[in-house]
């Protein structure tokens, strides 16, 4: 019989144990996702998902590259990179994270303005969803969405790519230093950088 796959919309929170824990790390993502849409940041925020223990070194040391030449089309100087996303799809890598190699520690999620990443950086379709979309997260059951990306991929943006893969990548070929990334595991950070963002709006109460 046939495994179905999951919609990872759906199982938020299937990495943590704890009952609290996981419906405060469901509530918290679900409420970052209503920001930006409320706030039109689809293509200004991006998120990145990771554990607890590898985002201390992370925030560290930077975020080092990993190979990318599966996920881009040719015409990038580096082939080198990291994996970056909408808040779904961060917290779904940042689960897997969890869940297959850092059982003891917890998902949390980086933070970065698109704008100061593609200042410096190259930013690029992840061409590489096409081939392995998880299961809720993108737009490739529409069959003109699906046509387009196999058609002309390698003209279509990395907004385009957020839009209908809600992932992207950032070409670098060093570590990605750490002020370019601010963590997210709770209300209370999620508080503080909505203010950085500057957009007026009541601040949310922390969980319980």
């Amino acid at each position: 019989m046939t495994k179905t796959e999951p919609n990872q919309r759906e199982i938020i929170g299937y990495s943590i144990k704890d009952a609290n824990k996981k419906a405060e790390w469901i509530d918290l993502v679900k409420t970052i996702a209503k920001w930006v849409e409320d706030n039109d940041l689809a293509h200004a925020v991006v998120f990145h998902g990771t554990s607890s223990r590898r985002a201390l070194n992370i925030l560290e040391d930077g975020m080092e590259p990993t190979d990318i030449t599966h996920a881009i089309s040719e015409g990038s100087l580096n082939d080198t990179g990291s994996f970056w996303g909408d808040v779904y799809t961060a917290s779904a890598y940042a689960e897997d994270t969890v869940a297959e190699r850092d059982p003891d520690a917890t998902p949390v999620l980086l933070m970065a303005y698109t704008a100061e990443l593609e200042e410096d950086f190259d930013l690029r379709p992840d061409l590489a969803t096409l081939d392995f979309p998880l299961k809720g997260l993108t737009k490739l059951d529409d069959q003109s969405v699906y046509d387009n990306w196999i058609n002309n991929h390698r003209t279509l943006t990395w907004q385009q790519s957020l839009t209908d893969l809600g992932a992207m990548i950032v070409v670098h070929e060093h570590s990605l230093d750490p002020d370019y990334m601010r963590k997210i595991t709770s209300k209370e950070d999620f508080n503080r950088l909505r203010k950085i963002v500057r957009i007026d709006e009541p601040e949310l109460s922390p969980c319980p």
